[in-house]
Formats: C-alpha cells, structure tokens, sequence
C-alpha cells in the first residue's frame, strides 16, 4: 500500500486513519459477499426448483404432444367419416331427386285420375237422368195399373147382367186381346234389350271406378313411401350434425392446446420446441386445406341442387300454366311452386353461410402462416396468438348460428313434410268418400234395375206373356194395358147409363174360362208353372210400391 505523506502533520495517524477506512471498507465487503452468497444460494434454489418445474414443463409437453398426435389421429379419422357422410348425403340427394320426380309422376296420374272421376260423374249423373226418367214411366204404369185394378175388381164385384155378350163379341175380344198381347211382348223384349244395354254401361262404370280406386291407392302407397325417404334423409341430417358437434369439440380441444402452447411459449428454452409446433401448425394447415376442398365439394353440390331446384320450380310453372282448368290444382301447385322458391332461398342462404365458412376457413389458413413467421419472434407471438383466439371465438360463435339456423330449417323441413302427408292423406280421404257414394248410387241402381225387372216380369204375367224373352218393347205393354182398360171402362159407362136399377150388369169373370183358355193358349211357350193374372197382382203392387 503506497501512501503520499507529504504535507501531513502526523503520518502515523494518517496511517491509522487509512487502515480504519481500509478495514471498514473490507468489512463492507464483506457484508456485501455474505449478502451475495445469499442471493447467490437463492437463486441456486430458485434454480433447482425452475429445472423442476422445467422438467415438469418437458414431461407435461410430451404428454400434451401425445394427445395432439391422437387428436390428429382423431381427426383423420372424423374427417373420413366426414367425407363418408358427404358421399352418402349426395347419393341421398340423388334419391330424393329420383323421389321428387316419381311424386311427380304420382301426381300427374292422380290428376289423371280426377279427370276420369269427374267424366264417371258427368256419366253417373246422366244415368241418374235416365233412370229418373225410366222412374217416371213406372210410376206413371203403376198409376195406370192401379186405376185399372180398380176397374177390374169393381167390375168383379158387381151384379151379374141379364143379357150376357155373344161368342163372336167374345172371340174378337179375344183375338184383339191377342194381338195386343204380341206388341206387348215386342215392348217387353226392347224394354229388356234397353235394360241389358243400361247394365252393361253400369259394369264398365264399376270397372271404370275400381281402375280409380286402384291408382288411388297406388298414389297413397308412393305417398306413404316417400314419407318415410324423407324420414331417413331427416334422420341422415341429424347424424351430420352430431358429426358436426364432435368437429366443433375437438375444435375447442385444440384451441385450449394452442392456448396453453402460448403460456409455455414464454420460456426461453421451448424454442427448439415450437419447431415441432410448426410441424403440427402445417399438418392443421394441410388438413384447413382438405376442410376448405371439402367445403368447395359441399358449395358445388349445393349449387347442383339450387340449379335442378330452379328447373323444378320452372317445370312446375309451366305445369300450372298448362293445369289452369280446376281451382284446386292451380292452388296446390302455386304452394308447391312458393315452397320450392322457399326452399332455393333457404339453399342460397346456406350458399352463403358456407362461402364465409370458405373466408373464415382461408383467414385460419393465414393466420397459420402467420404464427409460422412469428415463432420466430416470441414478443409478438402472445399477442398475436390472443387475437387468433378472439377470431377462433368469433368462428366458433358463427358455427353455433349455423347450427341454430340449420336446426331450426330441419324442424321447419320436418313440419312441412308432415303438412304435406296430412294434406295427402286427405286428398285420399275425400277421393274414398266419392268413391264410396258413387258405389252406394250404383248399388241403388242394381236395386231400381232388379226392381224394374220383377215389375216387368208381374206386368208380363198378367197379360199373359213371355217373361223370360226380351223382345217385348215397353211401348207394346203399355198399349195392351190401355186397350185392356179402355173396353172395360167404356162397358162399364156405357151399361150404367143404359141399364136399369134392377138389371145387374154382366160380371167379367163369366168370362174368364175364355180368357183363360186364350192366355193358356197364347202361353204355351212360357213356363209351365205360369200363374194367372188375378193371383199376380198383388205382388205386383207391392214391388211396385217398394
């Protein structure tokens, strides 16, 4: 120690003076090294436990690479059941298509078949017509007849006459009686060939209607069917969400795995590290790559499916331009018309929603460039990694309104469909209750035809004809009837006017074994076990009056 003791009075004390300041000096030091050996073995301790928790922190990432190497497994294997789904949900398309176009078809023919029962209407209404008509001349023979029963049974009843007629008045009687029973029988065979003809349009009317009934039911059995299509594609749909909702998950998965990569990214020694989260960032760009293909594929086919949804909405225009006869089927066809305009609309909104799931997609894809180039920069990589996460919240919350909106068009779908079956249904509903009435008036015109038989076969009977020939026309039967009461009536006035009170008048049934004898003799030809007019009439009657 080298010390200037020039100028100073006592160098001794300047000596002592400068140890003193020396020692004090040293023991300063050493206070300072004490207190550095203390820090120094803190920051040993702090040491060991950071290579612990750095350890820790190594281990942990190792498992955490584990699991997002078996996440990427999982979502290969979620993205090929994706692409599965896709498939199966155009072939789906497809046969809805397919679907669409057969329910089509079914319409045309139930169409068609409206028309059919509409002119089996008209026809029915005319036959209605006709045996109204056919009615009224019975009612009026009935009229005849009754006032002819009449006649006889008061002309039976009365006093017998003094001076009965001669056999020459008696055989032109009976020989006029004759012939007018041949022109009855004449009526009677063209009644029964008219009656064979009116049965004969009543068959095919049947079978006219059982062909109605027939492509009724075919037309409800397509109905039915495509029901249940479009049950299977709804429950198709549904699967695709809950592929959908597993997507999402395993997208929250990842983005807590990015988070807690951007809490570890604050070490410095995890940089080598992060070049193998750059490997991992490229295989998740490769697979948003494969997402927005996949994506492209969707929006291509939806824009198939808006294009054949265009042509059927023109197709069907033009259908309900050419089906402007019946009210009914230009309503049906403009709510068909509105709801496929509907359904395009809907489509173009998917459209829509799917290209901004293609932008949000391609900003991820950037955004993983991004991070590529700011590892590298480890200040601006938490920043920025926030930001992605805000974003990936934002995308996450515009996937669960999809989602929403894809939900609530699936009950929307679902809803319509069970109106259209509903409206369907009820349709048929109302073609079977015609169906049925036009059965019922057809079974009261079998009943009016077997009616008209019997009466014409009791009318036959009692004039003495053939009932089992149809060459009798009806006009001959209804002469034979007048000319039949007309000599009765004009005897009967002519004697009360003429006759005295006590002169009975001759009773017709001294007539009657010549009668009878020219009826057996005019009915040889008949059946044997023919009954004579007296016992005939009153069944007669009651048939008629049924």
């Amino acid at each position: 120690m080298s010390a200037d003791l020039t100028g100073k009075g006592d160098p001794l004390d300047f000596i002592v003076c400068q140890v003193e300041s020396l020692y004090q000096q040293c023991e300063g030091q050493r206070g300072k090294i004490r207190t550095l050996e203390e820090n120094v073995e803190a920051q040993e301790v702090e040491c060991r436990a950071s290579r612990e928790t750095v350890m820790r922190l190594v281990a942990e990432v190792g498992r955490e690479r584990g699991e997002a190497a078996t996440h990427a497994k999982e979502l290969e294997s979620l993205r090929q059941e994706f692409d599965r789904v896709s498939l199966a949900k155009r072939n789906l398309e497809a046969e809805n298509q397919s679907l669409q176009e057969r329910l089509q078809a079914s319409q045309r023919a139930l169409a068609a078949s409206r028309q059919e029962l509409g002119s089996l209407e008209r026809r029915s209404q005319e036959l209605g017509g006709s045996l109204r008509g056919s009615r009224s001349e019975a009612q009026a023979l009935q009229a005849r007849q009754h006032a002819f029963r009449e006649e006889v049974a008061a002309l039976l009843g009365g006093p017998r006459s003094t001076a009965p007629p001669t056999e020459d008045d008696l055989r032109e009687r009976i020989r006029e009686l004759c012939s007018q029973e041949k022109s009855g029988r004449e009526s009677l065979l063209e009644m029964e060939q008219k009656l064979a003809r009116m049965s004969k349009k009543l068959a095919e009317q049947e079978e006219l209607h059982q062909g109605a009934l027939q492509r009724a039911q075919l037309a409800e059995q397509q109905v039915q069917e495509l029901g249940g299509q479009l049950r299977g594609l709804e429950a198709d749909l549904l699967s695709g969400e809950v592929v959908r909702d597993g997507l999402r998950h395993s997208r929250q998965h990842f983005e807590c795995f990015l988070e807690q990569l951007s809490e570890k990214m604050k070490l410095a020694a995890l940089v080598k590290q992060e070049v193998a989260s750059l490997v991992e960032s490229k295989t998740l760009a490769h697979s948003l790559q494969r997402k927005l293909k996949a994506q492209k594929e969707r929006l291509e086919s939806k824009e198939l499916h808006a294009d054949l949804l265009r042509r059927k909405v023109a197709q069907l225009e033009e259908e309900k331009r050419s089906r402007s006869a019946l009210a009914v089927e230009r309503d049906d066809a403009h709510l068909a018309a509105r709801k496929l305009q509907k359904k395009v609309e809907r489509l173009q909104e998917e459209l829509r929603s799917m290209r901004l799931s293609d932008t949000e997609l391609k900003a991820q894809l950037a955004h993983t460039n991004e991070l590529k180039i700011k590892v590298m920069e480890q200040s601006q990589t938490i920043a920025e990694q926030s930001r992605s996460l805000g974003e990936l919240e934002e995308g996450k919350v515009r996937a669960e309104k999809l989602l929403s909106s894809a939900r609530t068009e699936l009950e929307t779908r679902v809803l319509r469909s069970t109106q259209e079956q509903q409206r369907t249904q009820s349709l048929l509903d109302g073609h079977t209750s015609e169906l049925r009435t036009l059965r019922h008036a057809m079974a009261e015109l079998t009943k009016t035809e077997t009616q008209l038989t019997d009466f014409r076969r009791v009318v036959s009977e009692m004039l003495g004809l053939d009932a089992s020939s149809l060459a009798v026309p009806d006009y001959e039967i209804i002469k034979r009837l007048e000319w039949l009461l007309h000599p009765y009536h004009h005897y009967h006035h002519h004697h009360h006017h003429h006759r005295s009170p006590d002169t009975p008048c001759p009773c017709p049934s001294q007539q009657s074994p010549h009668l009878s004898f020219s009826q057996k003799d005019h009915s040889a030809g008949s059946a044997p076990s023919e009954t004579p007019p007296t016992k005939a009439l009153p069944p007669a009657s009651t048939e008629a009056s049924t």
